[in-house]
């Protein structure tokens, strides 16, 4: 082993550690600084482990202001850590050169992405705890948009069929689909590969080996790109129509969240967050008529509501479409049958549901 090498594997994960250390004040700073270096250690002393940060931050270093220190020390440590990375790349074969620039390439660029869309969410939602409470942040527009006509409420008939369904018990037709889905599930997945060497499921197959590359791209683009679009509506509906979260608040909701994690502990557990909070909460509920109405009124043109509705869903679909095709490319072929026969009862389910909806 070289001396080079030696040297790359001790200063890379001390680089990484570094890097770490100063990106979290580093990002506290950006959401909200500090007035001195003073509130700034009470703050670092706050969070439960900053403690230790508060301790190893040296006083020499009290020069500026506490942003522009932990800046300096977060953006050598990524210097140094694309100085390393440079030198891998340089090292590595010619066949592997592109793959390794691109690897290298996707992670800063995801980190980078990831750091700064904390930032900006931070500073909108601090924002947001700014404004006064509102019980309902909604403009006249969206009132009348939202109070368009809906199909009436569906009820069915009391059958002895649902009337088991609705007791619990679901009666033998309850059971029985209850074990017979997942055996036929597994029945397609395993006659899916029985028939892998068979004529058409093979070049099926080999269609999507052969493109495989390029396949995964474009499910890949459709799936990233609809998880950004539905999560955009999210946070549109939570910086448009959103109230703040005072600290009990969150951590009431953390508390919920990790109580349903751990159901066996109950209420005797208490969970509290050392450290500053910041959160806003907002609700929102469409039925598929009322989206049916707003279409075909063009209210997705003129309204915000019906905009963000027709984001938030559109880009939920992408987002499940492009992880079914990602799977559909890298599955075997009986997972591959599966999938497709999953999607395409899932579209005409809900294309004959979309059609339906509203008809009185």
């Amino acid at each position: 082993m070289s001396q080079e090498l030696i040297f790359i594997l001790i200063a890379l994960p001390i680089l990484s550690l570094v890097m770490v250390w100063a990106m979290i004040p580093f990002t506290m700073e950006l959401i909200e600084p500090s007035r001195d270096f003073r509130q700034h250690r009470r703050r670092l002393r706050k969070f439960g482990g900053g403690g230790l940060t508060e301790q190893l931050l040296p006083r020499f270093l009290e020069v500026g202001t506490p942003a522009r220190v932990w800046g300096a020390l977060y953006v050598l440590t990524w210097f140094g850590l694309l100085v390393i990375f440079g030198e891998l790349i340089s090292g590595s074969a010619p066949a592997d050169l592109t793959n390794n620039v691109l690897v290298v390439t996707l992670i800063v660029g995801a980190w980078w992405t990831v750091q700064i869309t904390v930032v900006v969410i931070g500073r909108a939602l601090k924002r947001l705890n700014a404004r006064p409470r509102q019980t309902d942040a909604a403009s006249p527009a969206e009132k009348r948009a939202a109070e368009q006509p809906t199909e009436p409420e569906l009820t069915m008939p009391a059958t002895a069929a649902n009337s088991a369904d609705a007791s619990g018990s679901g009666g033998w037709f309850g059971s029985a689909w209850g074990w017979l889905v997942p055996v036929a599930l597994v029945a397609v997945v395993v006659l899916g590969n029985g028939l892998a060497d068979q004529h058409p499921i093979r070049d099926v197959d080999d269609f999507f080996h052969q493109r495989q590359t390029l396949l995964l791209g474009v499910t890949i683009t459709i799936a990233v790109t609809g998880f950004i679009a539905f999560m955009g509506g999210i946070m549109w509906m939570v910086f448009a129509r959103g109230s703040p979260m005072s600290r009990e608040d969150v951590e009431h909701q953390h508390e919920q969240m990790m109580l349903d994690q751990n159901s066996r502990i109950g209420g005797a557990a208490r969970y509290r967050i050392s450290g500053e909070t910041v959160g806003a909460q907002a609700e929102d509920a469409w039925s598929m008529a009322e989206m049916k109405n707003a279409w075909n009124a063009g209210l997705w043109r003129s309204v915000p509501l019906w905009r963000r509705r027709f984001l938030t869903t559109a880009g939920a679909l992408a987002a499940m479409c492009g992880a079914a095709g990602l799977v559909i490319v890298l599955a075997p072929p009986g997972v591959k049958l599966l999938v497709v026969g999953c999607v395409a009862y899932a579209t005409v389910r809900t294309v004959a549901a979309f059609r339906r909806a509203g008809r009185s």
